[in-house]
Formats: C-alpha cells, sequence, structure tokens
C-alpha cells in the first residue's frame, strides 16, 4: 500500500522530478559519435526521437508523472497504462501533465494515458505496432514477460531495416570507391595525353601494331584483313562463276 500513497513529501518530489526532466539539456539532435571512413564518408550518430512510446507500469503513480516528462524531453509522445490500484491518482496526475502541455502551447495529445482498467487493453497495445513505435514495460517480471512479444517483433524489424541500411553502405561505399578510381584513372589519361603531345599518332600506331599482333598470334584477324579477304572471296566466286558459264557454254556447242 506505501507504494500507491501520496502525500505532500512525494507530491513535491514529483514536482522536483519535473522541473528537474526540464533543465536538463534537449537530447534531439545531440551527436553522440561521428568518424570518418577510408572511403572518405564522414558519418555522425545523431539523437532522434522514437516515435509513440507505449509505457506499460504498475501502481506506482509517480511512474505517470516521471515517463510523461521524459518521453516529452525526448521528443516523443507517450501512451501510458498503469496499475488498476493506482487508477484514479494517475488520472489526476495526467489531468494535470495536460494543463502544463496546454500553458506551454504543447499539443495535449503529446500524453496520453489509457482511461481503463481493462487488462485487455494492455494486450491491444501490443498489436499496435503500426501506431506504437516502441513499449516499455516498467515493473516486474510479468510485465517484463509482456513485453517480450513485442520485443521480438522490434527486433526483427530492427534486423531488417539494418540489412536495409548495410546494403546501402556498402552500394555507397562500392560506388565511392569506384568514382575515385575512375577519376584516377581520367587523371592519368590526361596527364599522359599532355605529355605525349605531338607524338601522340606515333603511340597509337605502335598500340594498333602491338594490338594486331597480338591478335595474328591469337588467330584473329583485323577488320581490313576481314574485309580484304571479303573482296578476295568476292573475286573467286565471280571467277569460278565465269569458268562455270564458259564451260556450259562449251557443252552447249557440243
Amino acid at each position: 500500500m506505501d507504494r500507491l500513497m501520496l502525500d505532500e513529501a512525494r507530491i513535491q518530489a514529483m514536482c522536483d522530478g519535473l522541473r528537474n526532466v526540464a533543465a536538463q539539456a534537449d537530447p534531439v539532435g545531440a551527436v553522440i559519435a561521428e568518424w570518418d571512413q577510408p572511403t572518405g564518408l564522414h558519418i555522425k550518430r545523431v539523437r532522434t526521437p522514437l516515435g509513440v512510446i507505449g509505457v506499460i507500469y504498475e501502481s506506482r503513480p509517480n511512474v505517470t508523472a516521471d515517463a510523461g516528462a521524459l518521453c516529452l524531453k525526448a521528443g516523443n509522445a507517450v501512451i501510458l497504462r498503469g496499475g488498476s490500484e493506482s487508477f484514479h491518482s494517475a488520472g489526476l496526475i495526467h489531468a494535470c501533465l495536460q494543463d502544463g502541455l496546454r500553458a506551454a502551447g504543447l499539443p495535449e495529445d503529446a500524453i496520453l494515458r489509457v482511461p481503463t482498467r481493462d487488462r485487455a487493453a494492455v494486450a491491444e497495445m501490443l498489436t499496435m505496432t503500426d501506431t506504437i513505435d516502441v513499449i516499455v514495460p516498467r515493473g516486474g517480471k510479468g510485465l517484463v514477460g509482456l513485453g517480450a512479444y513485442t520485443k521480438a517483433e522490434e527486433d526483427a524489424g530492427r534486423f531488417f531495416e539494418r540489412l536495409v541500411q548495410e546494403g546501402e553502405q556498402l552500394e555507397s561505399k562500392t560506388r565511392g570507391v569506384v568514382e575515385k578510381h575512375v577519376r584516377s584513372v581520367e587523371d592519368r589519361v590526361d596527364d599522359v595525353r599532355e605529355k605525349a603531345t605531338g607524338t601522340w599518332d606515333r603511340l597509337e600506331n605502335m598500340f594498333d601494331e602491338r594490338v594486331s599482333g597480338a591478335l595474328r598470334r591469337l588467330g584473329i584477324h583485323r577488320r581490313d584483313e576481314i574485309e580484304a579477304m571479303e573482296r578476295r572471296i568476292q573475286a573467286l566466286e565471280a571467277e569460278l562463276q565465269r569458268l562455270r558459264e564458259q564451260t556450259e557454254d562449251r557443252s552447249e556447242e557440243e
């Protein structure tokens, strides 16, 4: 019963806790790590809001204030579901939080509360994966076990997202390496072209001769050789046709 009691000291402790959270630095956008990749890519790890957080907790009414304040400070919306024993106390604390949101010009829906004691509401929250991004169970082993299902779904989703991110990073890294090598080759070609001014034709001829020699050693003819062979074949075919016609004419005369 002690954990349900709210006296002046505990209410003051809740108020002090809210002021402490408000005094903390804004975590959204804070850079917690950054580094450079060998490819020149600069990477930062930045804190961002999770989205909508569902907090399921037992009969400690002060958690209503703590959870609501922490989620709001981190830029998240929150749906609170407290224990049935502290239903009325949590409701009054939640009403005070919404009064504060209105006074600050913030949307009241940033901190919501499940308005029922029915345990079916907890099961429903666990299935709302399209609406609630993270479920945070706070309390005994029963609540932690209750959150296992959602955690498994979250882990699977994060694994898939990690695969996608790794694929995108690999693609980006590969593209960067290829572009770097292409630029290096282009720079080298430009340098060679500048140094070979006046002798480029000779270099091209030498290259053509070496390629032609290599092709001949492999038994592969150049295009001009193939065209010459085609012309010879056509001449031979024409000569054969002429001889065939002469033979036919002699046969008719006989």
